[in-house]
């Protein structure tokens, strides 16, 4: 991943953590950006909801299309999950 990210000119600094939690950010407040919802239940009976987002990080060398998961909240927050980078390899 980190790969990924250098070759659009995003490293792990404080400018590059910053690209991607506002890439991430603006993905998640974008209802247009939900492509999937899933639900899952734990061991104990809990049911968790999840929502998959698409959105587009650009960097100074081009841009990844991120892949995320959020776990939604019972108070409607969400809670980042994890990413997938997509985009030439």
């Amino acid at each position: 991943m980190q790969q990924q990210f250098a070759r659009i000119g995003i490293f792990d600094n404080l400018a590059g953590r910053a690209a991607i939690a506002d890439a991430l950010q603006s993905s998640v407040n974008n209802p247009g950006s939900v492509i999937e919802t899933f639900s899952q239940t734990t061991p104990n009976g809990k049911v968790q909801n999840f929502e998959v987002v698409e959105g587009l990080l650009m960097g100074p060398g081009g841009g990844l299309k991120l892949t995320s998961t959020f776990e939604v909240l019972p108070n409607g927050g969400k809670r980042f999950v994890t990413t997938i980078p997509k985009g030439e390899q």
